[in-house]
């Protein structure tokens, strides 16, 4: 926009612009605003639209189709964000590497989402099948909030089994059981996990529960 700026030159944005194209998932939207919001920066202005799509084996575009969906097309989330204005090369490469963090997050939950509750079903199964040394009220309390968990109260961003060693004083990650974001080496679920932790008797006895 120029306007009021001398002939002949433009006026410079008082904004910069975010614009993302990904595929359709849900959870985009919010966590793009979060990453945005965690770092201080303004929001001003936002549109979602999702589009059906067309596009050769190369990625290209080849057709598009609207805002409904339609047969054999892709459909495509477009996130449109003025945002403050952001100068420094820096900054804005510190902004665009953080938003592709959690894009990739996204994607890994998403594409595990039915994997990781099927793993905690099985747990429901597996202490309903073979209780642990516990009271049974203390079992059945479990299994109540594990299923309330898996019925659309909770959504799960990523699952890790831990076991026990050093015998039983000491909890390490299981990294190869990981899904969602919990693939990550680096992702850690209890602060300082390689700390020492105090074990009690009823964690001794759920030694193969995962953690989420």
């Amino acid at each position: 926009d120029g306007h009021g700026a001398p002939a002949g030159q433009e006026r410079p944005r008082s904004e910069s612009v975010v614009e993302i194209v990904n595929d359709d998932m849900p959870f985009l939207l919010d966590s793009v605003l979060s990453e945005l919001a965690e770092r201080g920066i303004d929001v001003r202005f936002v549109v979602h639209p999702v589009f059906s799509v067309e596009r050769d084996q190369a990625g290209h575009l080849t057709a598009f189709k609207g805002i409904k969906p339609a047969p054999g097309a892709l459909r495509e989330s477009v996130i449109y964000i003025h945002i403050e204005r952001i100068d420094d090369e820096a900054r804005r490469a510190e902004i665009v590497e953080g938003i592709e963090q959690v894009l990739a997050d996204v994607r890994l939950c998403v594409g595990d989402w039915r994997t990781m509750i099927a793993r905690v079903k099985e747990t429901i199964a597996e202490l309903k099948a073979n209780p642990p040394p516990l009271p049974a009220a203390e079992i059945d309390e479990a299994v109540a909030f594990l299923q309330w968990l898996v019925d659309n109260n909770f959504t799960f961003l990523g699952i890790r089994n831990y076991e026990f060693t050093d015998g039983g004083d000491k909890l390490e990650p299981v990294f190869e059981s990981g899904l969602g974001i919990l693939r990550s080496r680096a992702m850690g679920v209890v602060q300082r996990w390689n700390r020492p932790l105090v074990i009690t008797p009823e964690m001794r006895a759920l030694l193969k529960a995962p953690t989420a």
